[in-house]
């Protein structure tokens, strides 16, 4: 699938007790309202998840970029089973 009027979300900050910034996160999604992408920020390390999703909108993969990134890849049997 892939995005039609991509709509994201404002980035959310995350701070410690002394409201000093630790780092953000950030999300876009498709124009259904499934997740396209959520980005992490903190210190010196970014990290982005970019997922994917079939024609029937079921998870299809993820691929993250990054450090200590993972990337999966998701099918389903003919009955619709993960």
């Amino acid at each position: 699938m892939r995005p039609l009027n991509v709509q994201e979300s404002p980035n959310l900050s995350v701070v410690d007790q002394a409201n000093n910034p630790l780092g953000s996160v950030g999300y876009s999604y498709y124009a259904n309202g499934q997740i396209l992408e959520r980005d992490l920020a903190g210190g010196s390390m970014t990290r982005s998840r970019t997922i994917t999703y079939d024609s029937a909108r079921r998870l299809e993969s993820v691929t993250e970029t990054g450090p200590g990134a993972l990337d999966e890849t998701f099918s389903f049997s003919p009955s619709g089973r993960l």
